[in-house]
């Protein structure tokens, strides 16, 4: 009977292993003062090198429990190889509908991956320049560890 689990285990330890899918671009901007300054726009160059492939485009962002809202607005946009652009205002949820943080909580942060464009097609190969803009109305918004860009080739059954 051990001899039959044994393989089981190992092959459902592969399986798991697999269905982790690996960043094709992962980069974050930390604010050393905790403050993301309303005009401090976030420019990252993505690196695409397969235009026929799906991506889910996601973006990181980790705060205190400082922070003043229960959302974070942004601009989001992204400025292709070829000259075209595609730009979107997003608004994400950070608190759930009791007041409570939604985030992922390590010590005294909160991280926060949230879903920007999934299943995405890039024009083109090249550098798409993308640019993240905070959009709140405050001048200084406080308690923002970091923002940033998660880019994963999409599974290929959702």
């Amino acid at each position: 009977m051990k001899s039959i689990v044994k393989p089981f285990v190992v092959l459902a330890l592969l399986m798991l292993a697999s269905c982790s899918v690996k960043p094709v671009f992962e980069q974050e901007v930390a604010f050393d003062d905790l403050i993301w300054n309303r005009f401090n726009i976030i420019e990252m160059d993505l690196p695409v090198e397969d235009a026929d492939a799906l991506y889910d485009v996601q973006v990181s962002f980790v705060h205190t429990d400082v922070y003043p809202s229960d959302h974070i607005a942004m601009n989001i946009t992204f400025y292709f190889p070829n000259g075209g652009m595609r730009s979107r205002d997003y608004e994400f949820r950070l608190q759930d509908d009791k007041m409570q943080w939604v985030g992922e909580k390590s010590g005294e942060l909160y991280s926060n991956i949230f879903p920007v464009n999934l299943g995405m097609r890039f024009p083109e190969t090249g550098i798409t320049r993308v640019r993240i803009e905070n959009k709140m109305t405050k001048f200084n918004m406080a308690g923002i560890a970091s923002v940033g860009l998660v880019v994963e080739t999409t599974p290929a059954k959702r």
